[in-house]
């Protein structure tokens, strides 16, 4: 079993890891953000407020993480109240990032459904249940700070209310990317492929492990402290590839709906049309007759 002062280290050195990861899919959103599709040249309309929570999230993280290198110094000097302050800083940090990435994910759904308000009418309320939560999060542990030695039931209320704020974040996130996915192909495997590309289960499963881990380390600390650890760094790190991956997969299928749309319109076959003729007789004489021809075009029906 990992030591109190190993198990930040190696919680780090996971998120380190997957920060590359995260590094990737970020220069890659970025390109679709600020670039044309074709070329490096500049987007003459850029998406500033996507672009400026993209960035928002991207120095969140990478804050995150540099401070997480300090982590262990608090552990060797078995300084509690240090940990304590680093504990409230990291996930006051983190759980900003899952804000962030939610009120994207509730734009995604509204702007999927005709900017329908009534469609995200419980995705918002989750998502202000959740600034709550964190708020009183911030209030509770920051009294516990302050005020030391704590109370076990102050350190309680502080875990009680992180598990409310991901089963938030949980409901949240299978409620909007149902919404989002239903709109599209029926397709068993296109329906899959495009869930996991919108990240939905990508973020919600990691979120589910990190609940799970949070209700046994409250039951046995000492048994699952680095299990919470090193699915807390996974879950933070997934949740920025997640969002970066949100932002490719809806550039792509942009991309390929509008090379679609050209392609149809160079090559679309003329309507089809019947041609009704009606002949009116009329008076004949003895040199001609008269006909009137009345030409409709028909849509074809078939």
């Amino acid at each position: 079993m990992a030591t109190f002062t190993e198990i930040p280290i190696i919680s780090t050195f996971v998120q380190a890891l997957l920060f590359g990861l995260y590094i990737s899919t970020f220069l890659h959103a970025l390109r679709w953000l600020v670039f044309l599709d074709e070329g490096w040249a500049l987007r003459s309309h850029i998406n500033w407020s996507l672009l400026i929570i993209t960035c928002m999230i991207f120095v969140l993280m990478a804050g995150d993480l540099g401070y997480s290198f300090l982590y262990p110094i608090p552990g060797l000097k078995e300084d509690e109240r240090e940990i304590d302050i680093f504990v409230l800083i990291t996930v006051t940090i983190e759980n900003l990032v899952v804000v962030l990435a939610d009120s994207v994910l509730i734009y995604r759904c509204w702007a999927v459904y005709g900017k329908n308000w009534h469609i995200v009418c419980i995705p918002l309320l989750l998502w202000l249940g959740g600034i709550c939560s964190l708020i009183a999060y911030i209030g509770v542990f920051s009294s516990t700070v302050m005020n030391w030695p704590p109370t076990a039931a102050k350190y309680a209320t502080a875990d009680l209310l992180t598990e409310v704020f991901y089963v938030i974040t949980i409901i949240l996130n299978i409620y909007a990317t149902c919404c989002k996915t239903s709109t599209w192909s029926k397709h068993v495997f296109r329906f899959v492929t495009r869930v996991i590309a919108e990240s939905g289960l990508l973020y919600t499963f990691t979120s589910i492990l990190l609940l799970i881990t949070f209700i046994l380390s409250a039951i046995s600390w000492e048994d699952y402290l680095l299990v919470e650890e090193v699915c807390s760094a996974v879950n933070f790190s997934m949740l920025g590839v997640a969002f970066n991956l949100i932002i490719i997969r809806v550039a792509k299928q942009r991309v390929s709906t509008e090379m679609v749309e050209e392609s149809e319109s160079h090559f679309e076959p003329p309507k089809k049309s019947h041609t009704r003729l009606r002949i009116a007789e009329g008076r004949h004489d003895e040199h001609d007759s008269l006909i009137t021809s009345d030409v409709e075009d028909v849509t074809d029906t078939e």
